[in-house]
């Protein structure tokens, strides 16, 4: 599969932090990559990084690939940037940044354009309305259409989908699947793990590096994971007993059962913990592990050993 962009050993730091720890990462072309992690893993300056905003202190972005498929344009030119806040004019309406950045970026046949994606996303209802004065998920789409609008090669969207609703949710992931069909390279970042499912590749950050990348469908037979439910009476005391008896499983309440995790767990254990549930008057129930247990596990077990 031919990758359209690699990162090797980026590394980034702001004073005496350092925020991108010797990271690589390959963009397989016309395909979608998402990135996880939690607040501060490094997803927005590795991103950064990728779309040419910030310089690395250590290793290289390979744009050849992205550059020969485009011969004679700029990178910049080829890459839509997305931030995570809203980076157009409030004072401007919605036509008019629209409009601002397709005469920056010199989009050919502009007007035609702007009204495909603003039909495409709702927003020429909106068309005279002042951005600072639109909801959250009407922002997000302004913004989307705004990156949009050069038709770029590849796209880099940091949490594109956050504060939007799910039927607009459903909207962005539409249009990002029919960009993947035409050939468009999308990178993401998402805390949706139903967004994780849909992605062809997924890479998990924590604290500045990279601990995870793979297939989402992959995840959890390559981690070796196993889950149950526990159906019991629920008290506050109930978990610790567990926990004390089999320190190498996860024991969390969803609601009113308790989901158990774990990572090469074999038989023999699970008829142990199977009769040690009995004996606390619950019931155990082996169930498919999700994508989310995959990324607890992973989280958990890296701040463990860290």
């Amino acid at each position: 599969m031919s990758q359209l962009l690699e990162a090797h050993n980026i590394v980034k730091g702001f004073r005496n932090i350092v925020a991108v720890n010797d990271i690589s990462l390959s963009l397989p072309e016309g395909k979608i990559t998402a990135l996880l992690g939690a607040n501060g893993s490094g997803k927005t300056t590795f991103m950064r990084v990728l779309a040419g905003l910030v310089q690395p202190q250590e290793g290289y972005v390979d744009y050849n690939i992205i550059c020969s498929r485009s011969p004679g344009k700029t990178i910049k030119s080829l890459i839509g940037y997305m931030p995570q806040r809203f980076h157009l004019y409030d004072e401007l309406t919605v036509m008019e940044n629209l409009n601002f950045v397709a005469k920056i970026k010199k989009v050919d046949n502009s007007q035609e354009r702007i009204q495909q994606l603003m039909e495409k996303f709702g927003l020429d209802n909106y068309k005279d309305a002042f951005a600072g004065k639109l909801s959250g998920g009407w922002r997000q789409k302004l913004s989307f259409s705004a990156t949009l609008l050069p038709q770029p090669i590849l796209l880099i969207l940091d949490e594109p989908t956050a504060g939007v609703d799910f039927i607009s949710r459903q909207t962005f992931w539409n249009e990002l699947n029919y960009l993947k069909q035409a050939g468009v390279t999308i990178l993401l970042s998402t805390h949706y793990m139903d967004e994780l499912e849909r992605a062809d590749k997924i890479s998990y950050f924590s604290s500045g590096k990279k601990i995870y990348e793979g297939d989402p469908n992959l995840l959890t037979e390559e981690l070796n994971i196993r889950s149950w439910m526990i159906v019991i009476q629920r008290s506050s005391d109930i978990i610790p007993i567990f926990k004390n008896a089999f320190n190498n499983l996860m024991f969390d309440w969803q609601g009113s059962k308790i989901i158990v995790r774990g990572q090469h767990i074999t038989d023999e254990t699970e008829k142990e913990l199977d009769n040690f549930i009995q004996q606390h008057g619950g019931i155990l129930t082996p169930i498919p592990p999700k994508i989310q247990d995959g990324f607890i596990l992973l989280s958990r077990s890296h701040h463990g050993n860290s």
